[in-house]
């Protein structure tokens, strides 16, 4: 279902190359002060930022989001929890 996987090393990065539609997802395990602006410029873009359980994040503590288009984040949260029949 993926053709590749890109490690940038910058969140920043990655939500730019996200937010202007050269990657599909951002998947990682963030802290707050790493995804707060890039949440804000994703969600107004009508990107989702959920949990990988599909969960909203709770913004207080590191953890596991993806970051996706609202039409593709549903397929790859099954994919990745492994429920892809």
């Amino acid at each position: 279902h993926s053709s590749g996987v890109r490690i940038y090393g910058s969140a920043g990065i990655t939500f730019a190359h996200l937010l202007k539609g050269q990657v599909q997802a951002y998947i990682s395990k963030l802290a707050p002060w790493d995804i707060a602006a890039g949440r804000v410029l994703a969600e107004t873009l009508g990107f989702q930022v959920l949990q990988f359980d599909g969960q909203p994040i709770s913004m207080t503590q590191k953890e596991g989001m993806i970051i996706a288009p609202k039409q593709a984040i549903q397929e790859i949260i099954t994919i990745m929890n492994g429920s892809n029949d």
